[in-house]
């Protein structure tokens, strides 16, 4: 809700850096309480989410090119752990219920957001890596990012915004493929766990 529909809004007001951090703040400590970790796994998730959103305060405060490179790499990975913890949960054997289908939704939306932090890293070690972009690239708030990185996950491909150097293209691709294939995966495990087992008659006894 944040980055597809009250971000556009929120540039009219001067203090939208400060609600985006507190939003996103939110959101991390949230994910670092996800569901199924315990001990050292929630510890470290907990240690990501504090990484990434320290960083990202202070980015916002000091204007520093490292504090935002820290904040871009601790949010990918912080991004990642999470998503890869919820494809755990999801696609393990159980019941499918309305909190599985919500965690395959955040899954597949997870992936969309930490191809756009990757696609701000690209343009920030290597300016140029996009065609189309103004001379700021993504932007501080990556909100082109996020919008390419959608487009392409959905295969969409506008044009508007082009990779240009080989390791954006590369990834520009394996996003696209991911797109496609979580979403089959995804409805061919739901379908398998909704549908009734039938025991194999030749293992019951005569």
């Amino acid at each position: 809700m944040l980055s597809f529909g009250l971000l556009p809004f929120l540039e009219w007001f001067e203090v939208t850096g400060k609600l985006i951090s507190f939003a996103y703040t939110v959101l991390f400590v949230a994910g670092a309480f996800i569901g199924g970790l315990t001990g050292a796994w929630r510890t470290f998730a907990f240690s990501l989410a504090v990484v990434s959103i320290v960083s990202s305060w202070l980015g916002d405060t000091y204007g520093s090119s490292f504090w935002t490179t820290a904040n871009l790499v601790s949010a990918t990975v912080f991004m990642a752990f999470v998503c890869f913890q919820l494809t755990r949960e999801v696609f393990r054997p159980g019941e499918v219920n309305g909190h599985r289908i919500r965690g395959g939704i955040a899954i597949y939306l997870l992936i969309g957001f930490i191809f756009a932090l990757l696609f701000g890293l690209f343009e920030q070690f290597a300016p140029g890596s996009f065609q189309g972009l103004g001379p700021d690239g993504f932007g501080e708030d990556l909100r082109h990012a996020i919008y390419f990185s959608f487009v392409t996950l959905t295969t969409l491909g506008f044009g508007d915004i082009t990779p240009v150097s080989e390791l954006a293209q590369t990834a520009v691709v394996v996003e696209a493929i991911s797109g496609q294939l979580f979403l089959a995966i995804l409805i061919g495990r739901l379908v398998s766990l909704s549908v009734p087992r039938v025991p194999n008659s030749d293992s019951e006894p005569r």
